[in-house]
């Protein structure tokens, strides 16, 4: 039996993770032996989801910083090669033959280090744009030392060509639209959801803009945030609290049920400045339902290059008029959560993610 390492930052609750899962429990379905392994000492929601799915968790015992970001002097430099060492022989005593990490840290630190750690295969599994990757001699070596190199945006692959000559392989997110219902209460809902961690990148600050301005035309609607209460949690309520719609904005934090609170919803937004295949997209077409997206390439990636509700970054006034739209015409809503639901089950699904994983380990 294989037994393949996944690698995450933390056991946190975030679309990467929510892949790792997925790719986790599927593999576990087809006989591999699968660890996750994750630095820090995060515990909740984020770690319970891998316990109950059964799956053997490890933590690192220290943070991933120590490795990356070490402290200056002679005393940092020690230190980073001391847990470097912690970590090779941590992972050579677990006999593992694959790693497959998850996001920029882990990518950093085990492609680097995985023929010390005696495993066949490391890869590098692009989950963003690059928007940590900055092109440093370290990086591009770590990068280029890969058994091999995905990337699960046409974004992000396209950012990583600018750095290697090594082929790119493209396998997108997948998702399950059997983990989604219907609309609990039907189109009659007056719920508009948006999920993501509350910072800089996600930009809820524009969709709370133009939440006021649809507020004048449906007054008895609410705007719902899922996600962590990240580094612009304290600007986005103060921001909904100036502009006196506080009470029609609820911040959940993060949550268990995703597909629970989506089909209690009628539309979903998302206005992040930059992704590369963002899952809660992905998840929202999923359970049926009709998007207002920020017009980046990781969204029209999901939704099509020519889906109509693709709107400038940044701008709340072209926000508020597509969502007042769609709330306005409820066919128009169900056509287009129709479509999206229709493409995500063609070209997102899980058992197409995973088959182009265990190729790519096993070829």
């Amino acid at each position: 039996m294989k037994k393949i390492l996944i690698a995450i930052p933390r056991f946190n609750i975030g679309g990467a993770e929510t892949q790792g899962l997925y790719l986790a429990n599927e593999l576990k379905k087809r006989g591999y032996q699968v660890v996750i392994g994750a630095f820090g000492f995060e515990t909740g929601e984020g770690y319970s989801r891998f316990i109950q799915s059964g799956l053997e968790c490890i933590r690192w015992g220290f943070q991933e910083k120590i490795i990356l970001t070490p402290q200056n002097g002679v005393a940092g430099c020690i230190r980073k090669y001391r847990y470097t060492l912690k970590l090779l022989l941590k992972v050579r005593s677990m006999n593992i033959d694959y790693i497959i990490p998850f996001t920029y840290p882990t990518n950093i630190i085990f492609c680097a280090w995985h023929q010390w750690m005696k495993v066949k295969k490391c890869v590098w599994n692009q989950r963003d744009n690059g928007i940590m990757f900055n092109g440093t001699r370290a990086e591009i070596q770590s990068l280029n030392n890969s058994s091999n190199i995905v990337s699960n945006s046409l974004d992000g692959l396209r950012f990583l060509e600018l750095f290697t000559k090594s082929k790119i392989i493209h396998i997108p997110n997948g998702i399950d639209p059997n983990l989604f219902v219907p609309l609990k209460n039907g189109t009659k809902s007056k719920k508009v959801i948006m999920i993501g961690n509350i910072h800089g990148n996600k930009d809820h600050l524009t969709v709370i803009k133009a939440w006021k301005l649809v507020l004048v035309k449906f007054p008895d609607f609410q705007l719902i945030f899922v996600g962590e209460n990240g580094s612009k949690f304290d600007e986005s309520y103060a921001l909904a609290k100036e502009l006196g719609i506080q009470n029609s904005v609820d911040f959940k934090g993060l949550i268990k049920n995703i597909p629970g609170i989506l089909s209690e919803c009628c539309l979903a937004v998302f206005s992040s400045l930059n992704e590369g295949l963002p899952n809660a997209v992905l998840e929202s077409m999923a359970a049926g339902l009709a998007v207002v997206a920020s017009n980046i390439q990781g969204t029209k990636e999901a939704l099509g290059n020519n889906y109509e509700f693709l709107v400038e970054p940044q701008n709340h006034m072209i926000f508020a008029e597509s969502i007042i739209r769609l709330l306005g015409n409820e066919q128009l809503r169900e056509k287009i959560g129709g479509e999206n639901l229709l493409r995500v089950s063609s070209n997102f699904s899980i058992k197409s993610m995973v088959d182009r994983y265990e190729n790519l380990l096993n070829g």
